[in-house]
Formats: C-alpha cells, sequence, structure tokens
C-alpha cells in the first residue's frame, strides 16, 4: 500500500502496466489517460489509444489541451486512435484472446510505431474493459496476458481502463484479484477519495480507526499491482469489516461527491 498521487504513478517509468477503475463517472480517468498520452508525445514516443468513441474523443481533447497538436500527431503516424470494440473483434477465436491474432494486430502496430518513434510507445486500452463489463471475466484476464508477453519486449507502456466502480461490492478482493495480479500499478480514482474515507472511518468507527488503519496499511499482496491507500483500505475493509464497510463507503461517498 502506498500514498501515490495519479500523477506520480503517470510519471514512474517503473509503472509499466497501469489500471484505473472507473465507475459511472469516467472523467478522471479521460483526465488521466489523456495526460499520459500527451506526456509520452511530448517526450518524443509514440501513442496508441483502443477505446470507445466517448472515449478516444476526450483523449483528443485532453491532447490538445496539455500543447500537442493531435491532428499533426496523427497525421505523423505518431498518435493512434483505434475503436475498441472493432479492434477487439479482430483479436478472438471462438470468443477468446487469441495469441496469434494478438501478435499480428497489436504486435504488428506496436513494432510499427517503434519504428517511427525509438523513444517507446504509450498505449491506452480498454478492450479488457468491454470484455469485463460483459463479465468475460476470463477472457479479459487472458488478453492482460498477452499484453503483459508483449510488454516483457520493452519499448511500450500500457494503461488499461476497466468500468469498475470502486463504491460497488464488485470492488472486493474476489472479484478484482485477477486484474490486480495483472498489473504493476494502480492509478488512484480521486485525489479527494483517501480523505474523504478517513474522516468517514473516523466517524463511524469512533476511536478503534487509528487502529484499523495501520492494520490496513500493514496488509498486501505481493502479488498484486501497487495500491494507493484508500482503494488498498477499501478492499480490507469489504473482507475484514463487512459489517460497517458500507456505511463507512456511503459517507465516503458523500464527501467525495461534495469535494
Amino acid at each position: 500500500m502506498a500514498f501515490l498521487t495519479a500523477e506520480a504513478v503517470l510519471g514512474d517509468v517503473q509503472a509499466c502496466h497501469l489500471v484505473q477503475l472507473y465507475g459511472g463517472d469516467s472523467a478522471p480517468l479521460v483526465r488521466n489517460a489523456g495526460r499520459y498520452l500527451a506526456d509520452g508525445l511530448s517526450q518524443g514516443e509514440a501513442a496508441v489509444a483502443i477505446a470507445t468513441e466517448q472515449h478516444l474523443a476526450g483523449f483528443r481533447a485532453q491532447v490538445e489541451a496539455a500543447g500537442v497538436d493531435a491532428a499533426a500527431a496523427v497525421a505523423d503516424g505518431r498518435l493512434v486512435f483505434l475503436d475498441a470494440e472493432q479492434t477487439l473483434s479482430r483479436l478472438l477465436a471462438d470468443g477468446q484472446p487469441d495469441a496469434t491474432r494478438f501478435e499480428r494486430v497489436i504486435g504488428g502496430l506496436v513494432d510499427e510505431l517503434l519504428g517511427r518513434c525509438p523513444a517507446g510507445v504509450r498505449a491506452y486500452g480498454e478492450m479488457v474493459g468491454l470484455l469485463w463489463e460483459a463479465t468475460r471475466f476470463r477472457a479479459a484476464v487472458a488478453l492482460e496476458e498477452l499484453w503483459n508477453e508483449r510488454l516483457r519486449e520493452g519499448g511500450l507502456r500500457l494503461f488499461c481502463g476497466y468500468p469498475i466502480d470502486v463504491w460497488a461490492m464488485e470492488f472486493s478482493e474476489t472479484e478484482v484479484h485477477g486484474v490486480l495480479c495483472a498489473h504493476s500499478h494502480l492509478v488512484p480514482s480521486r485525489p479527494s477519495l483517501r480523505c474523504a474515507l478517513e474522516r468517514a472511518m473516523d466517524e463511524v468507527l469512533g476511536a478503534p480507526a487509528a487502529g484499523v488503519r495501520s492494520l490496513a496499511e500493514a496488509a498486501s499482496r505481493s502479488a498484486w499491482a501497487i495500491l494507493p491507500t484508500a482503494e488498498a483500505t477499501i478492499l480490507w475493509l469489504r473482507r475484514h469489516l463487512p459489517e460497517h464497510s458500507e456505511a463507512i463507503l456511503a459517507r465516503t461517498r458523500e464527501y467525495v461527491s461534495a469535494a
């Protein structure tokens, strides 16, 4: 568990396989992923985003807001936008991600971009998010494994987006274990979440809240991605204090919304 900001994670060169979870509000995801792509382009890297039409439009706006000419980058072949659903369909065989197809479609694209920009390639993808939303969890993890094989070859960093709401019961150790094992870092969802969660814990738990926070911060799994404090604490609360977790999270959500 770590005291991380989105800026710190996005700027960490060791963070090779990022993931951000988002629920009904994808604005933090679009902001962070757009910044991630823009930073890469500013540093001479190539960038590819494989996403829904709505998110692609948001990324383009974020890249422009960061001072990068998105149209020129697209024309130069340094920035590529791909539809997630269409691209995913090219990777599947009998409904499962196929290694040969992945290498041809994704590996070929990465190699092409590296030929133009030897400094590296930054990719954003939410094909795994589409699989997750369709409750095809094994297929999502299998696709992550193919991405990880390509990441081990070097020259590539990856940012994934999953439509998982940290307020919902689906954000529990059992449900997201595979996702956390597949990534190196979890990007904090909101900067105000940690303070809001601590306030809610103090109000619901009273004096024991400090001890609970210490227990949660001491708990970690080496196989998981590096987790921000707030998200890791939510997972711990759901597992160890289910009788209080929903009341704590309800207040946390109120405070985040009001921030």
